[in-house]
């Protein structure tokens, strides 16, 4: 390791070490304590402006860890982005990608067919230029014949045909394998009944045909939105679907081969990873040498290093007391993107006491969600009350469905027989700061008003991925993304086929997701996408909250052409929002050669 590399990887020890000395500071409990009056302590948790200051004994740690080793040096590279993520990768294998820091690496390492414009539909990736059937049928991809994988292979459609049919494999599918099923047999390779999938057709080296189950108009947020990148044929075409996980590229042994515009370089667990640009990337070479990517999982330790001049972009990011100081020093901005996840409380529907659609709707009632967005969230959230948000198939009235009404909320659970000795398990993470104590505490206080005890059990990505997976929860909360088309979202989170984690999937509710898709029809697809917006908000598996913007610190030298659009913000309070199409990370997957920093 040179001298530039391990002066890096002191800066992200620091943060590991403050990792570490923050948690001795904080025991994670079981239950947060109840607030007995929700809105004073709401009122002290702004009062206070919890970070707006970065503690000076969190700060000690770091300069501590870092200035009593030997001095950082420049980079010999020119030009090197750091970004900070929250997150961790527990695996480096695509199809398992849940998290959007996995997508981060991906976009970055790997192409797809086509691109999401961040402006709107699809663009040229891997793919030139494309035919669609006049009644959606098939679509037919050219494909460009300058692409090449890290290794210097051509990429071809071979390749494509193979990451699809692996997303297919019935001894280890994808999680979004039944979005994949839209490709004619795709279904049927799926459930072991037949040896290849009908639709994919290999025209010659550079021409792929998708031939459908059925006519579809969603086939490009099918086969090209978030984590869809294509893997190389040549490499892991004789990998059985089970030992993809492990293979060597997947477990740091060997250098994963990916035909995006940076190559990976090194990787560390739990501390960073680092890619170099590829001089041969299909769009040009990328104008930035080196992308590091630190894994920093406090937010005060992101906010420390940003102020030190350690990072460029905060990928996951502060509190708005954070964000708030970083817009206040003239050195950096902040931007906002379109968001793309709403929060929500997803029921584990195999609970018996549970069910009851009467006991959800209380839950929702009870909650003063306006209240929570203007403390919690600066204002920057709207109420939605399905996970179903597009705006070309929205009721206006679904708005005032379930407004803040105690009184109503008592009502209900009397009506279903609610036991108000009964103590409810939320599955949540670990809070950040006090400030996500304060408001897990603030919404036990909101139930409980009305006769609903909550206690939170609060774990790590990993145990809480374990256990909402194996189903030892009552209610477990979180976000979702919501997808660029609906069928996405429930084909990939309700569906039968998908990864139900709430349990509530049924044949008549997936003929209702299977019609949406299948339907050409935009005035049917209203139709049906209205229907199954009015079953989600009757039988309620998800009791949603509210979707926020997505909002990313930044020095003010880095370029990145969609962010340009919009202005620098003076406050929280007039943040500019980028338009996103399929997605708020489509940002980071456009064109990412064009990106630079003034330096």
């Amino acid at each position: 390791m040179g001298q530039s590399r391990f002066g890096l990887f002191l800066a992200i020890a620091a943060a590991v070490a403050l990792m570490g000395a923050l948690a001795c500071t904080r025991e994670v409990v079981k239950e947060v304590p109840v607030v007995v009056e929700v809105e004073k302590e709401v009122e002290r948790v702004v009062e206070k402006e919890v970070i707006k200051e970065v503690p000076v004994e969190v700060e000690k740690v770091v300069l501590q860890q870092v200035v009593r080793e030997v001095p950082i040096v420049m980079d010999e590279a020119p030009k090197t982005l750091r970004f900070a993520i929250g997150q961790t990768y527990p695996n480096i294998v695509t199809h398992l990608a849940k998290s959007s820091g996995m997508s981060l690496l991906f976009d970055l390492m790997y192409s797809r067919i086509a691109m999401p414009n961040p402006n709107g539909f699809f663009t040229p990736d891997l793919a030139e230029r494309w035919e669609v059937a006049p009644d959606a049928s098939s679509y037919t991809f050219f494909l460009r014949k300058d692409a090449t994988w890290h290794d210097g292979e051509p990429v071809t459609a071979e390749d494509i045909k193979f990451m699809w049919t692996a997303l297919l494999s019935p001894d280890f599918p994808s999680w979004k394998a039944s979005s994949f099923t839209i490709v004619k047999g795709g279904q049927d390779y799926l459930d072991g009944n037949a040896d290849s999938v009908e639709g994919l057709v290999v025209i010659d080296d550079y021409t792929i045909r998708f031939d459908m189950e059925q006519p579809s108009t969603i086939f490009f947020q099918t086969c090209c939105s978030l984590r869809n990148p294509i893997y190389p044929e040549h490499v892991y075409g004789d990998v059985a679907p089970p030992d993809l996980q492990t293979h060597p590229t997947f477990t740091n042994a060997s250098i994963p081969v990916g035909s995006g515009p940076f190559k990976f370089s090194e990787h560390v667990s739990d501390q960073f990873v680092l890619l170099e640009a590829n001089p041969d990337y299909h769009f040009g070479e990328p104008k930035i040498d080196r992308i590091l990517i630190s894994m920093i999982l406090q937010r005060d330790a992101r906010q420390i290093a940003m102020t030190r001049g350690e990072l460029d972009i905060l990928y996951h990011g502060l509190t708005p007391e954070g964000n708030a100081a970083l817009i206040a020093d003239p050195r950096f901005t902040v931007k906002g993107v379109q968001g793309s996840v709403i929060g929500t409380y997803a029921w584990n529907h195999d609970v018996d006491d549970l069910r009851d659609p009467r006991i959800r709707h209380a839950f929702l009632h009870a909650l003063d969600r306006q209240k929570i967005i203007n403390v919690f969230s600066t204002g920057n959230g709207t109420i939605y009350n399905s996970p179903l948000t597009h705006s070309w198939y929205q009721d206006p009235t679904w708005k005032d469905r379930f407004p803040y009404d105690p009184d109503k909320a008592r009502s209900l659970l009397k009506d279903a027989g609610w036991d108000s000795n009964r103590v409810v398990s939320v599955l949540t993470g670990t809070p950040g700061d006090e400030k996500a104590s304060a408001q897990l505490a603030a919404v036990q206080q909101m139930l409980a008003d009305v006769g609903f005890q909550i206690e939170y059990d609060t774990v790590d990505g990993a145990a809480r991925t374990e256990k909402t997976e194996s189903g030892d929860f009552d209610i477990f909360t979180g976000g979702f993304s919501v997808h660029s088309d609906p069928d996405g979202f429930l084909k990939n989170r309700l569906h039968t086929n998908s990864e139900n984690l709430m349990r509530y999937a049924n044949p008549e509710f997936d003929k209702l997701i299977d019609a949406g898709g299948a339907a050409i029809d935009p005035n049917e697809r209203v139709k049906i996408y209205r229907e199954i917006a009015e079953v989600l908000m009757r039988d309620m598996p998800l009791s949603t909250t509210y979707m926020t913007n997505s909002w990313y610190a930044m020095r003010k030298e880095v370029r990145i052409p969609h962010f340009d659009t919009v202005g620098d913000p003076t406050s929280l309070y007039d943040v500019q929002v980028a338009p996103s199409f399929t997605h708020r990370l489509d940002v980071w997957n456009y064109h990412v050669e064009e990106w630079d920093l003034d330096n």
